[in-house]
């Protein structure tokens, strides 16, 4: 097969697990029984080793993702000089299954099946034998086990080590197929695939039951963007662990170069980096027990690592991250001025939207507060700066160390509560800091770190944070400066030195860049550019971390946990400057606090 791009995949999942599915009808990523388990088809990133489960017509044809109401089930559209046919792909709520059915709609077309697992990416082909009415697939560990079954009568490649079969199916006819993993996937007495079908059926119900709902009145995310808007919302649900509730980074780990590497040594994670933006998102789009369950997660984590052993990313389950591909183990025993900021920024909007804060939380905050007061003098490694060769004084951590003790302040005053002066005093001096040795005044803009006069469109952040308003002179030229040197058409780069390895603009910083525009009262400019960046989504509706500029194509980690919730923070902004109201928007946060009034 050649290579594909991502605009060529769509996914198909349930609560625990997705599959990325192509146009060709190739499942190229599976792992179960959860998302961040080893893989049982990863030719996606190894064509040669990985194991793919493929269903596609005999002889030439077309074929089209085609966009179903109800994500995660996703249809292929085939058409050949025989007939046209519809793949559709589905996974049973609470089954670690993925079930494929072909129906034909007009004509007779004959299919190809060539089912050939890989239980761990490079592991060697495993045994095939018959099992029931399929084919039971045994790896090299004794839970390495996977199971297809069929309402069509499968057949053991001569190697055995895959299924194969060919069969034609006239107008009106159809055919299942069903994988899973393990013992538990294997029929029961009197089970028959049949009515798997009525899987689907429940899956649409389940989906259905818990979409974003547009108020009566209108939907605040009203525009070209609401249909992107929405399957992002999809899209969080979906990769939200339900045991925990911790928002997985992406659905496929980052893609190693060229489609080599082991997929399985860049286990997928949740990154504390992306607690205050998914907890606004869910908030926002009317998710109120996710967007709990996601800081009351992280709240068990806190109180388990205690502030200084909190980390800036963890397994699914909560576990402590391991070394992942491209980088180092240390990276994680390393300081992040954004871990503790973070949770303080989050906390505060818990507060906002409930009215409360969890149980024995507060002297908890005020240890964290404590120590971003004794701490944010020294150097950190950065919110996105893990790989950099040392750490600096990066100007964006120490906004979102301010932004914290800022927090942590106005808490202590919606709690009635002692507010410490030493709080106020180190906000004030650390304030003053950033805006006398993080702003450049000759490019009129804030820059990178403290020891290079570096662009860096991470410091649109500044305003979406409260740190100075969308209209301070300084915000405006650092907008300004961003969109001159590090914008590209509609995209916008992280940054541009000569001495860094050309990248290609990253989505997250181009919907910040919306984001800021909204903020500073240039809402047509802001809309205009969200429907844009909108329009570079995948036919399935989803983003990678970048986009390719020669060829217009998202690529990168897929799909971007971090720039969905960056496009739904961009709408949110858009919403409120087109007077529309949304639960949590862009507060002052001065409010309360006149000792911190911007300077």
């Amino acid at each position: 097969m050649p290579l594909l791009a991502l605009r060529d995949y769509g996914l198909a999942g349930n609560e625990y697990s997705t599959a990325l599915i192509s146009r060709f009808g190739s499942v190229d990523w599976l792992a179960l029984p959860f998302l961040d388990s080893k893989t049982h088809f990863s030719a996606y990133f190894n064509e040669r080793t990985g194991g793919r489960f493929q269903i596609l017509p005999e002889g030439e044809f077309k074929s089209e993702l085609q966009t179903h109401d109800i994500f995660p089930i996703t249809p292929i559209l085939f058409e050949t000089p025989h007939g046209k046919g519809l793949l559709t792909h589905w996974m049973p709520a609470g089954q670690p299954a993925l079930l494929r059915k072909i129906e034909v709609l007009e004509g007779a077309i004959t299919w190809i099946i060539h089912c050939s697992p890989r239980f761990d990416s490079n592991s060697r082909p495993p045994q095939c034998e018959r099992f029931a009415s399929g084919i039971l697939f045994r790896g090299a560990r004794s839970d390495q086990i996977g199971y297809l079954e069929s309402d069509r009568e499968l057949e053991i490649s001569a190697d055995g080590h895959s299924a194969r079969m060919q069969f034609k199916i006239p107008a009106g006819g159809s055919a299942l197929f069903r994988w899973a993993l393990g013992r538990d996937g294997l029929p029961k007495a009197g089970d028959k695939i049949q009515n798997a079908t009525n899987s689907l059926e429940q899956a649409l119900q389940y989906w259905k039951s818990d979409q974003h709902r547009c108020p009566p009145q209108g939907c605040p995310f009203a525009g070209p963007w609401h249909h992107q808007v929405l399957r992002s919302a999809s899209l969080l649900r979906l990769i939200q662990n339900p045991w925990g509730g911790l928002l997985a980074e992406s659905v496929v780990p980052v893609l190693p170069d060229f489609h080599t590497g082991d997929p399985n040594h860049r286990v997928i994670q949740t990154w504390t980096r992306d607690l205050w933006l998914g907890f606004q998102a869910l908030i926002n789009l009317g998710m109120k027990k996710q967007a709990e369950s996601f800081f009351l997660r992280m709240t068990d984590l806190l109180f388990r690592d205690t502030p200084q052993g909190f980390q800036p990313s963890y397994t699914l389950d909560g576990g402590h991250s391991s070394m992942h591909h491209g980088e180092s183990e240390s990276m994680f025993r390393r300081f992040h001025f954004d871990v503790q900021g973070q949770f303080l920024i989050t906390a505060a909007e818990f507060y906002r939207s409930f009215g409360h804060l969890p149980a024995r939380l507060w002297p908890v905050l005020c240890e964290l507060t404590d120590t971003i007061c004794h701490t944010w003098r020294k150097p950190d490694w950065g919110i996105w700066d893990a790989n950099e060769p040392r750490s600096d004084h990066f100007v964006t951590s120490k906004v979102i160390a301010w932004a914290g003790i800022h927090r942590a302040c106005w808490l202590a005053r919606q709690l009635q509560e002692e507010l410490p002066k030493r709080w106020l005093n180190e906000a004030q001096i650390l304030h003053r800091t950033i805006c006398d040795q993080g702003y450049d005044s000759a490019q009129q803009s804030f820059i990178r770190s403290f020891s290079d006069r570096e662009l860096d469109a991470a410091t649109l952040l500044l305003p979406i944070l409260g740190f100075l308003p969308a209209d301070d002179p300084r915000i405006l030229g650092t907008a300004a400066a961003v969109q001159k040197s590090l914008g590209e058409s509609v995209f916008v780069h992280r940054y541009r030195e000569r001495s860094r390895k050309a990248q290609d603009p990253g989505l997250f910083f181009s919907f910040l860049y919306v984001s800021v525009l909204a903020l500073m009262g240039r809402t047509d400019e802001a809309s205009d550019r969200l429907a844009e960046l909108c329009s570079y989504a995948t036919p399935s509706g989803f983003f990678g971390q970048n986009v390719d500029l020669r060829t217009g194509y998202t690529i990168g980690q897929f799909p971007s946990t971090e720039v969905h919730l960056a496009l739904i923070q961009a709408a949110a902004h858009v919403a409120v400057a087109r007077g529309r109201a949304i639960p949590l928007a862009p507060g002052d946060w001065a409010e309360g606090l006149p000792e911190l009034k911007a300077a």
